[in-house]
């Protein structure tokens, strides 16, 4: 039962799920592209993970969405131009900072 809740959900969750098409070639005017640009965010490493940093981090990214990547945490492999993914240490300081 409980793995029959769990695919459920998940394709509940796929379904509502935005794909390429649905997205617009070019952003609105005041609108950040969605393309990730991690260059521009070098300064985070080292800092505390905050819900203030993940602001920062995808306003000057230029990313729609973020991830945070904790020690030892699975992450899937698909390549999101729009994605930024903080890594973390043990500590909760950013030790990488990746686009896709």
């Amino acid at each position: 039962m409980k793995a029959f809740l769990i695919c459920g959900a998940a394709m509940a969750l796929a379904a509502c799920a935005t794909t390429g098409a649905d997205a617009p070639d070019t952003p609105a005017p005041g609108q950040v592209s969605g393309r990730c640009d991690a260059s521009r965010i070098a300064d985070l490493v080292g800092q505390d993970a905050s819900s203030a940093l993940a602001a920062d981090a995808l306003a000057r990214s230029g990313s729609r969405s973020l991830r945070w990547a904790h020690p030892g945490t699975a992450l899937t492999m698909d390549y999101r131009q729009d994605r930024l993914t903080i890594g973390l240490d043990g500590r909760n300081k950013v030790t990488t900072l990746n686009c896709g």
